[in-house]
């Protein structure tokens, strides 16, 4: 079925909403199979009728990193004359389990162009969805010409990620396409019109130590591939993937995560972890590591790609909820190697940045990750918990050491390469951290003033103080979202409303909980939460914003540099490239 046609005027709009004749052999509605599509019936308020695609069922085993057993790719011919907006229709249905992490919408690609993510965009808050069932949901996907081209639908790759839930999860009741007038300024992305470059601010997109957990691709797409799809040609100018102990890559210094582990390395461990070792296993195996490919996806769309590690994020056996031999898996060959690197006292198994041979460790590591990837900057992230440097015995002195010798390690790169590598430092104020900068001994005004690095992201309550210290030092500021409240300094720790329904403090899952009838249903902010957090980040002065633990790829985020039009919408409730419609009955 195609609809090659007369050509519709601008303004005028077709719908799909029949998908019977895209579905060669459909489950039956009430059927768990994850390998085939459902075809639901539907009538809007208005008695519009319509046959939608849905799937919602367990894989067969959620631990092999594959889509084998998924619902096939569906092909729709377009092949329609000028310029079209695209738009996805997506109810968010009132499905069991309860799953906020699993999008309730399509994985998207015109033919020729990588996937992405498209699906409506919502909060959670007290185990409760923040945002109707049973409701179209008009979700902005692209503009394009359809002439001859050929619409791609599938399963979203992150619905069986390591939540560690192994649900196959994907709602498509309507597509429907806008014809533009031909001259429209718009990119690719973009659903209005972008002000000039000097009106926005940039924005950073970072996966954070435990981003490859979440990595949407079968055996032979490297992970987040999507991201710089999602965000080409939007406010979003730097990806950041990060590590915590473990490299990507077939490293001389540490080994990668899952290197010389067996069959019986993985028992006790999550669906997701499984799923996660194997990947990177194969990616080094096949060349096809993580920076590279990265890399090379953001420099094709204009974003530059920057590789961070996440300090102090070590594991010992006894504490950690991942499962057995936490040790091996979380840590990494150079930790259980040098022992002497660790600290004497209180947590022994965090390592000691007074020690000589725990800084070089880390400067090898970005040493290493310069040489053998086409980065474009390096972050020291020092968010995690206990503070990486010690209070007890540090001074503020020792900041100054680590940054000084990176900064020394990237100038001379610079000098042997003649490419320009950017030092960036990352911090919190409180939240998780649970600790001031001065208290983690971190002097904020001395690293500013020696002005080491390119550019800084701070998460803080008050982040016009930071902004402040760091325009004096000529230093561009990025104010850091984390997922956190927005309504306490202490972030959600302090927020009564983001607990579990049963009172307890939300947290990572834990190895078996996909095997609950219902896994914990975790917080995170709406869209318009972020509007207004953004419009804060803004008006305390912030250069731009950074975005952590976002792994879908959000709309919202795409058009979020425009401090003006941020504040518009957290005035106004408008949710960028999203629009309610109809309500629908099954």
């Amino acid at each position: 079925m195609t609809f090659r046609q007369h050509p519709l005027h601008p303004g005028e709009q077709l719908e799909i909403r029949d998908f019977s004749p895209y579905v060669q052999e459909p489950a039956s509605p009430t059927s768990l199979a994850a390998d085939k599509w459902q075809l639901r019936d539907y009538t809007l308020l208005d008695g519009t009728p319509g046959r939608m695609l849905a799937v919602n069922a367990l894989t067969k085993d959620t631990r092999h990193f594959s889509s084998h057993g998924m619902p096939p790719v569906i092909e729709i011919p377009l092949n329609l004359d000028g310029l079209y907006s695209i738009y996805f229709g997506m109810p968010l249905l009132d499905w069991k389990p309860v799953l906020p992490g699993a999008p309730c919408g399509v994985d998207a690609a015109l033919d020729g162009e990588p996937f992405i993510n498209v699906g409506p965009e919502y909060g959670v808050r007290h185990g409760r969805i923040l945002e109707e069932t049973n409701r179209e949901i008009f979700v902005f996907f692209k503009n394009a010409r359809l002439t001859h081209r050929t619409l791609r639908i599938r399963v979203p790759f992150g619905t069986f990620n390591s939540l560690p839930l192994g649900h196959v999860r994907a709602a498509l009741s309507c597509i429907r396409l806008v014809r533009l007038e031909d001259c429209t300024p718009l990119h690719a992305r973009s659903q209005v019109p972008y002000p000039d470059a000097e009106e926005k601010k940039p924005l950073i997109i970072v996966c954070d130590g435990f981003s490859h957990y979440f990595s949407f691709a079968n055996i032979g797409e490297c992970m987040d591939l999507r991201l710089p799809a999602c965000y080409a040609d939007s406010d979003v100018k730097i990806m950041m993937t990060q590590i915590a102990g473990p490299t990507l890559w077939k490293s001389q210094i540490t080994s990668y995560m899952g290197e010389g582990f067996t069959e019986e390395d993985l028992v006790g461990k999550r669906s997701g972890d499984i799923r996660a070792i194997r990947y990177i296993q194969w990616t080094v195996e096949n060349q096809q590591e993580a920076l590279r490919q990265q890399a090379k996806a953001c420099h094709d769309v204009g974003m530059e790609f920057h590789f961070s590690i996440r300090a102090n994020l070590f594991f010992h056996n006894d504490s950690s909820k991942i499962g057995d031999n936490v040790e091996k898996y979380m840590n990494g060959r150079w930790w259980q190697e040098n022992p002497d690197a660790r600290r004497d006292t209180g947590c022994t198994w965090k390592l000691d940045y007074a020690k000589e041979k725990t800084r070089q460790y880390f400067a090898s590591l970005f040493q290493e990750a310069m040489d053998n990837f086409p980065i474009d900057g390096i972050n020291f992230d020092f968010t995690r918990w206990p503070s990486v440097l010690d209070p007890e015995k540090d001074d503020e002195t020792l900041l100054l050491t680590i940054a000084r010798e990176i900064r020394a390690l990237v100038d001379a790169q610079r000098e042997k390469t003649g490419r320009r590598i950017q030092f960036s430092m990352t911090f919190v104020d409180g939240y998780h951290a649970g600790k001031s900068l001065d208290e983690q001994k971190i002097n904020f005004e001395a690293l500013m003033r020696e002005r080491l690095l390119d550019f800084v992201m701070v998460e803080a309550w008050d982040m016009k103080k930071y902004c402040d210290l760091a325009h004096q030092y000529k230093t561009p500021l990025f104010a850091v979202q984390d997922g956190e409240s927005i309504y306490y300094p202490g972030g959600f720790r302090q927020d009564p409303l983001w607990k579990l329904p049963d009172g307890r403090q939300q947290d990572d899952p834990e190895a078996g909980e996909e095997l609950l009838a219902q896994p914990d249903i975790r917080s995170c902010l709406t869209p318009g939460e972020l509007n207004t957090v953004l419009d804060r980040f803004y008006t305390a002065g912030a250069d731009g914003a950074a975005f952590i633990n976002r792994f879908m790829g959000d709309l919202t985020i795409r058009d979020s540099g425009c401090a003006a039009r941020v504040r518009a919408r957290a005035a106004s409730g408008e949710i960028y490239g999203q629009v309610k419609g109809a309500y629908m009955f099954f």
